[in-house]
């Protein structure tokens, strides 16, 4: 169970309905459901009607979730205030490099950031530009991250490549032979 709301509606008459609105930003694909209920100081002559149950499916992002060191992926914003998630692996201390183009004219302008396996912020892992981000922090500990994007205004759409490499021995890299 997650974060229970209290809504007060103030006073119904006898047959008179109200509509609340909640909006979610799921965070893993599967089943999302929601249960309300409802109750007053007054006797209740339909007491079987106060509780309403609704579920949905939530599919995964039409980008591959998961992105590893050495890998660019191509996705697209799709529609206003969309926030595309990807999840990756990690060592302590692993100092990595997040790029992120958009991939035409007129389209989003970047934004990057990296949370810990605890939905924390990791710091001086975010930024945004208005084409092409670049940034470099270290990650402090072993475990999953997530690495979120999205339009840096939130009001624009469109296709983008973003780009994760671990700097300290980086991953696809080729070995230089020196004589």
């Amino acid at each position: 169970m997650c974060c229970p709301a209290r809504r007060e509606l103030g006073s119904l008459a006898s047959g008179a309905n109200a509509t609340v609105q909640i909006v979610v930003t799921p965070t893993t694909a599967g089943q999302l459901s929601n249960t309300a209920s409802t109750q007053g100081s007054e006797a209740d002559p339909n007491p079987a009607n106060n509780l309403a149950a609704a579920s949905t499916t939530v599919n995964a992002p039409a980008c591959a979730p998961d992105i590893h060191y050495g890998q660019t992926i191509q996705c697209s914003i799709g529609s206003r205030a969309e926030t595309d998630a990807f999840v990756f692996s990690a060592a302590a201390n692993d100092r990595v490099l997040v790029r992120m183009t958009n991939a035409g004219p007129g389209g989003i302008g970047p934004q990057a950031r990296i949370f810990n396996a605890a939905g924390t912020l990791v710091p001086g892992c975010s930024g945004f530009a208005a084409n092409q981000l670049e940034f470099q922090c270290s990650l402090p500990a072993t475990g999953s991250y997530a690495l979120i994007v999205q339009d840096n205004l939130g009001d624009q759409t469109g296709g983008y490549f973003l780009h994760l490499q671990r700097l300290n021995g980086p991953a696809d890299a080729t070995g230089i032979a020196i004589e």
